[in-house]
């Protein structure tokens, strides 16, 4: 263990509006997870206050402000991190992230917490469907504190479905049953899958969207989304690579979706009388949009030589892994219909090139642009455009500076030569 100065953190915003100071005397260097965090505050080993100085338990938080809270702690070096490994959603690539540090901190400690997706309250109020197939199941969940959620907080490895247990969930309904002790004994006979899935909804209430780091990959440049913090109650990451076909998965082989892809495309591209249209279909990594994110289609419009023949045909690509990686993320889905959107998205862009103006690639830029103002919070973009302009004039000055040393050798002059 390593001993640390006395550290005041600066003010920090939390989901629920809150905001709050974080005083850290004599730290020592304390394990992942929620138990040992709570465990440094029953021994005095932080404390809380609001901006006025006023003192707040941490047990008065919610579990979701306390989660927030224990991965600030961790970003800040107060908690161990453990490195996360695990290869590339794209290429394969072995990407080693500390997932904390990686989170992007801005929002929290500027009170930038207004995106419609990121920051979107858990919908408490409302029966949420579990989604086991074949097994209807609908839950009502309720707000949780640290102080009613400290059982499985402190002890997540032996959550069973108890009454209490069921409280400190905050599981207020199971289908149409609201008595904890019968909805224990429910949960107690329920399958495999609706338990999992139970588990994995209460995660989504105590985990707001926004603790995720978006890594960037060096060799592809795919965005990967990693959770944080890493060690959580209920669940973890997958430690194989989702592009990496599985044996007896159901999903057409490389060859097959090909067939699929040209059978669509050969009556698409007629219908729309756009035969001189290439098509290619990538087996390897797909390119990726401005925002990282893998692409399952792209245009390249070709060359023109002169007196405006082509000497390069306009090309739709196919990337095979993107359509991998959804029926693996998100389950089955209509495969065909995808492909058929996909293709004719894509010729959207050739006729936009022909006519000379693109609506449809201005509007995905505008969207990538929203989602990157809201991971970063509007203070962070106004920061780094102003660092941009900044670095900008600088090198204009550096490359010019001997324009400008004779621009003020002749204002000095014409200064010296007027009349007084």
């Amino acid at each position: 263990m390593r001993s640390m100065a006395p550290l005041l953190l600066p003010p920090l915003h939390l989901s629920s509006g809150q905001v709050l100071r974080v005083a850290c005397t004599g730290v020592e260097l304390i394990p992942p997870g929620s138990a040992a965090l709570l465990d440094a505050f029953d021994r005095g080993l932080f404390s809380l206050s609001t901006l006025e100085g006023s003192s707040i338990p941490v047990d008065s938080l919610s579990v979701e402000d306390f989660q927030v809270l224990r991965a600030y702690l961790t970003a800040q070096g107060v908690a161990r991190e453990d490195p996360m490994t695990r290869p590339c959603s794209n290429c394969g690539e072995l990407l080693e992230v500390y997932p904390c540090a990686a989170v992007t901190w801005s929002p929290f400690l500027h009170g930038d917490l207004d995106d419609s997706e990121l920051d979107e309250p858990f919908p408490f109020e409302e029966p949420l469907d579990l989604g086991t197939p074949g097994t209807p199941c609908e839950v009502l969940l309720r707000p949780t504190t640290v102080a009613e959620a400290r059982a499985v907080l402190l002890a997540p490895e032996r959550l069973r479905p108890t009454a209490a247990q069921c409280k400190a969930l905050g599981i207020v309904q199971l289908d149409q049953e609201t008595r904890p002790g019968y909805i224990a004994r429910a949960l107690q006979r329920c399958d495999d899958e609706v338990w999992a899935a139970l588990l994995d909804t209460i995660e989504q209430s105590w985990y707001p969207p926004r603790l995720s780091a978006w890594v960037s990959c060096p060799n592809c440049g795919a965005r990967n989304i990693f959770q944080a913090p890493a060690k959580r109650e209920f669940g973890g990451f997958p430690g194989a690579s989702r592009w990496q076909q599985e044996e007896g998965e159901d999903f057409p082989d490389f060859e097959e979706f090909s067939a699929r892809v040209e059978a669509h495309a050969r009556q698409i591209f007629r219908s729309a009388g756009a035969e001189g249209v290439g098509l290619y279909v990538e087996g390897g990594p797909a390119d990726c949009d401005e925002g990282g994110v893998p692409l399952l289609g792209s245009y390249e419009p070709g060359e023109l030589e002169e007196y405006g023949v082509a000497g390069q045909q306009p090309e739709v690509t196919i990337y095979y892994r993107t359509f991998l990686a959804m029926h693996r993320e998100d389950g089955p889905y209509d495969l065909d219909r995808e492909i058929r959107e996909t293709l004719e998205h894509e010729l959207e862009h050739h006729r936009a090139f022909l006519a000379g103006y693109d609506p449809v690639d201005e509007e995905e830029r505008a969207q990538i642009a929203r989602e990157l103002r809201g991971q970063l919070g509007g203070t962070e973009v106004l920061r780094r455009s102003l660092a941009s302009v900044r670095r900008s004039v600088g090198d204009f000055f550096y490359r010019t500076w001997p324009l400008w040393v004779v621009v003020l050798v002749v204002s000095l002059l014409e200064v010296w030569a007027s009349p007084r």
